[in-house]
């Protein structure tokens, strides 16, 4: 059957993308986030598609073991640790650092057995996220524990800021609560997201965990500042696979939420919700029909949506459309009119999409 939607990979851009980072970075390493099937990006094809990667920050233990299980051997954070006790061995044998984040997590330490190598472990402090983490006052406390235990390594301190992605929010606050427990301790520590990262240096560290960069995502809830050239790597692209032309005052599609003002020509793109297309875009969400910028109109359906041709010249069935990832249309775009996040759009494409990589296809398609 012939699927009119697929999804593009642009594994330079990738690439071109984390050099920025890593320069962005200086002195720390750069851990590119491929969590959540690296944003819906593919784990195993952002991995092969980094082999130079300072490391990689991930939070299941089953992507641990795809990447080690296909020879990728590049450091691995575990950003939420292990849900028990029997990932702790895999941890320690595959190599691989954890975030030590709760209680019960602790408590899985000390009763953990000794292997050839220790676990190493970075100690994450509620520096004012509230969601895990030791409290600064918890320290004194949690360090003699560790320090205690044989099986364990400590790499350092590690947080996450719950604001940097917004420009008008201060990250002063939880950066002085995290950075006077790291100068208190004289130890390594790593908290720089994406936002993080680009906003203030001090946050670097000894490893940054970026993410939305990485694929080309603004972090920020406002324009990205000038001065940066991350490119998209992914592209959903489509195709026409009908046309319809509408007189002043007919309605189109369901729920008749459009009705045309003037005779119209409406291009119907083979993709819709059930491809993974926001269902919430409304009429205006921007698209490119052979390179020219128009727009949705109507509610988008499961498998076709439809666009306004107005002004698009000589169409014709199997015309190619991109609906997010291009030098045109930002997927932050679409994000900013259908009310997703941009990193939730990308993961929710569905699976079954194919997919095209473009610039050095790595090992693993």
């Amino acid at each position: 059957m012939h699927t009119t939607t697929r999804v593009q990979l642009d594994l330079a851009a990738l690439r071109h993308n984390y050099q920025q980072i890593r320069q962005i970075a200086g002195a720390s390493r750069a851990f590119a986030v491929v969590k959540s099937d690296a944003y819906g990006h593919g784990l195993l094809r952002i991995a092969a598609g980094l082999p130079d990667a300072d490391g990689f920050a991930l939070i299941q233990m089953d992507d641990l073991r795809a990447l080690r299980e296909n020879g990728i051997q590049t450091p691995v954070l575990l950003l939420e640790g292990v849900m028990n006790a029997a990932d702790l061995q895999d941890a320690c044998l595959l190599n691989a650092d954890m975030v030590l984040r709760s209680e019960s997590q602790l408590q899985m330490l000390e009763c953990m057995p000794v292997y050839a190598q220790p676990l190493k472990i970075w100690l994450k402090v509620n520096s004012g996220m509230n969601r895990f983490g030791f409290r600064p006052e918890q320290l004194p406390g949690i360090l003699q524990r560790i320090e205690a235990l044989k099986a364990v390594r400590l790499c350092g301190l590690m947080t996450h800021f719950a604001c940097a992605d917004d420009l008008d929010s201060d990250i002063e606050g939880q950066w002085q609560v995290f950075s006077q427990a790291v100068q208190r301790y004289q130890l390594p520590f790593t908290a720089a997201n994406s936002a993080a990262l680009l906003r203030d240096a001090r946050t670097h560290g000894a490893i940054a965990r970026v993410g939305s960069l990485v694929y080309g995502n603004n972090p920020f809830s406002q324009p990205m500042p000038a001065g940066y050239d991350f490119r998209p790597v992914m592209s959903l692209q489509s195709e026409i696979i009908g046309m319809s032309h509408l007189q002043a005052g007919e309605a189109l599609g369901y729920g008749a939420t459009f009705t045309a003002d003037k005779p119209m020509l409406i291009g119907l793109v083979g993709c819709g919700y059930g491809d993974g297309y926001p269902y919430t875009a409304p009429t205006g969400t921007p698209v490119l029909v052979k390179g020219n910028r128009t727009r949705v109109v109507g509610k988008v359906a499961m498998n076709v949506m439809a666009v306004d041709l107005s002004g698009v010249d000589a169409i014709k069935l199997g015309d190619p459309v991109v609906l997010w990832g291009d030098s045109q249309l930002q997927i932050a775009e679409v994000s900013q009119y259908s009310g997703v996040l941009s990193e939730a759009l990308e993961c929710g494409l569905t699976k079954r999409l194919p997919v095209c990589l473009i610039g050095e296809e790595p090992s693993f398609a």
